[in-house]
C-alpha cells in the first residue's frame, strides 16, 4: 500500500459496515444484530467468499465483463485477470456501479483477502 488512504479498514467504511449489518441480520434470522457485530470484519463474511473469493464467480464475472463492458482480450485463468475482477465484484457489492473513472478505495482488509487466495 503507498498511500495512508488505501491503508483504511472496512470498521472505517460505513457502506461496507451497513453491508456487513445487514448480512449478519440475514443471516441469523434476527431482527438486530448479534453481540460482537460490530467487530466483524467484511473479508470474514460468506457472501464475501463467495462473491470477491470463489474462482468459479469470478470466471463468469470476466467473461461477462469481456463480453458486454470491455470488448477486450484478457486471459480469464490469469491471476491478475481474476484478481481485478474480485476487485470489480467488491466495489459493486459494496457500492453499486460506480461508473466510468469514479472510483473508492477497497478497505486493506479485502484486498488482502483477495490478494490471499
Amino acid at each position: 500500500m503507498v498511500r495512508h488512504v488505501e491503508c483504511m479498514c472496512c470498521r472505517e467504511s460505513s457502506d461496507a459496515m451497513a453491508l456487513v449489518s445487514v448480512s449478519l441480520v440475514l443471516r441469523t434470522n434476527a431482527s438486530h444484530l448479534p453481540p460482537g457485530a460490530e467487530n466483524k470484519c467484511i473479508a470474514e463474511l460468506e457472501d464475501f467468499t463467495a462473491i470477491c473469493v470463489h474462482s468459479g464467480v469470478l470466471r463468469v464475472s470476466l467473461v461477462h465483463y469481456q463480453e458486454y463492458v470491455y470488448r477486450g482480450t484478457t486471459d480469464p485463468e490469469s491471476n491478475r485477470s481474476l484478481r481485478l475482477e474480485a476487485y470489480r465484484q467488491y466495489t459493486t457489492w459494496v457500492r453499486g456501479y460506480l461508473g466510468k473513472k469514479n472510483r473508492h478505495v477497497i478497505p486493506s482488509c479485502a484486498v488482502w483477502a483477495i490478494r490471499e487466495r
